[in-house]
């Protein structure tokens, strides 16, 4: 999720869906929810599916979310969809430390400037931007160790006239704190990067380029902490023998900017058992280390459940309770919350 400006709250972009609960009960949720149960009806009467609250002031799709399907079956959903723009530009702002980029990206966002902002690392972007295994190695001897990628769209009143606005008030706030706003990173283009974040990844994810294989450890934080994460990942790394570049970081805004995913991958080669075996260990010890230092695990499961659900007691029993009322025998994706005697 690229544009967190457009993200009014951590639901976003999903809205109505249909969904089969563990005790067999269909329904639908959000507007959809006030009947009847049939798109083709609703559609025929210009309902389209757009508000998520409901049915009736429940908000039944927030517990969907964050169930990872321990609750029930979603068959269809409606998302908010971005209107495509005649003019888009994507532009680099490149950082030795990623204590650099955190002012610049809290005004760039702060000011609603520009669309899509995410921050890598040398060995994420690289990742990204490569073919396979050889390229990304090539890549990242001449990438900067953090970008920022900051993305502008024309919109459809104006577009060339604020695209070109955005950008030289994008390139102010970067110079202001010492920073250079570029369309090119080395030998990157805008263009062509913008066209790898937004094409569809296939069957192997990019973040398995370096390696092969990866873990991904990420959570939710605020910006101003991002850094000390790093250095604590980083410490970690150090102390496991595990490379330093093959550690991959990325930091993408959420909600308004008022929170921050925060997001380590671990690349390591599955056919070799020794590496396997550390870059696990590290995810192991990494995940309590920043659950002590205030890390949110919005999407608790395996290891994380422990860590984040038993922060609050009182959570916990809210939860059992959900999942007795809507999947009484216990059939729905059973031990994925990690809740005791399911």
């Amino acid at each position: 999720r690229l544009n967190a400006l457009h993200q009014w709250n951590f639901i976003d972009p999903l809205r109505c869906t249909e969904v089969v609960w563990g005790d067999g009960n269909r329904m639908y949720t959000g507007e959809a929810g006030g009947g009847p149960l049939d798109l083709d009806k609703q559609q025929s009467t210009e309902r389209w599916q757009v508000s998520g609250t409901g049915p009736m002031m429940l908000d039944f799709y927030r517990l969907l979310t964050g169930s990872q399907g321990s609750m029930g079956i979603v068959t269809w959903a409606s998302l908010k969809c971005e209107a495509a723009s005649p003019v888009h530009k994507l532009g680099f702002v490149a950082a030795r430390k990623m204590e650099d980029l955190v002012d610049f990206v809290y005004r760039v966002i702060r000011l609603r400037l520009g669309n899509e902002l995410v921050v890598l690392n040398k060995a994420a972007l690289a990742s990204l931007v490569a073919s396979d295994k050889e390229d990304c190695a090539a890549k990242a001897t001449n990438l900067p160790a953090w970008a920022a990628l900051v993305g502008i769209s024309g919109q459809s009143i104006l577009p060339e006239q604020r695209a070109e606005a955005h950008a030289l008030d994008i390139a102010d706030i970067a110079q202001q704190f010492g920073l250079k706003f570029v369309p090119a990173l080395s030998g990157l283009s805008g263009e062509s990067v913008y066209k790898k974040i937004v094409a569809p990844c296939g069957v192997e994810s990019w973040k398995g380029k370096k390696k092969g294989a990866f873990a991904e450890l990420f959570f939710t934080t605020t910006l101003d902490r991002v850094p000390e994460f790093v250095s604590a990942m980083q410490a970690m790394a150090l102390e496991a023998s595990y490379p330093l570049e093959d550690l991959g970081v990325y930091v993408n805004p959420q909600n308004m900017g008022t929170s921050y995913h925060c997001e380590f991958i671990l690349s390591y080669d599955g056919g070799c058992a020794k590496g396997t075996a550390r870059a696990k260990k590290l995810f192991a010890a990494a995940s309590e280390k920043f659950a002590g230092m205030g890390a949110y695990y919005l999407r608790p499961h395996g290891a994380w459940s422990r860590l984040q659900l038993n922060k609050d007691a009182q959570s916990i029993a809210i939860l059992k309770r959900m999942k007795g009322i809507f999947d009484p025998n216990n059939i729905m994706n059973t031990g994925k919350l990690g809740l005791q005697g399911e």
